[in-house]
């Protein structure tokens, strides 16, 4: 999606377009390619680990249902990111 906003941008030229700066999060060779070259507005993307994320996905779905009510903390990647003060508590 980040290398269609790209195209996007360049279909209308503008003083705003040129100064938007785009960040992508497949890091997809497409994506990379358009950042090496330096004159793209893509300026950087995000390579997800996607071995850990399968690796946590098979071990969420070979889990039985009551090993997930105790591990309710557990994750394929990233941590939750939240404004300070933010209440992440669990609805009751």
């Amino acid at each position: 999606m980040a290398v269609d906003a790209v195209d996007a941008l360049l279909v209308a030229p503008s003083a705003a377009t040129r100064a938007t700066v785009v960040i992508g999060i497949d890091g997809v060779l497409e994506a990379r390619t358009l950042i090496d070259t330096g004159s793209s507005p893509l300026r950087a993307t995000v390579v997800q680990d996607t071995h850990r994320l399968a690796v946590g996905a098979v071990d969420l779905l070979v889990k039985r249902p009551a090993d997930l009510e105790q591990d309710r903390n557990c994750q394929a990647g990233q941590g939750l990111s939240t404004p300070k003060g933010a209440d992440v508590r669990e609805p009751t």
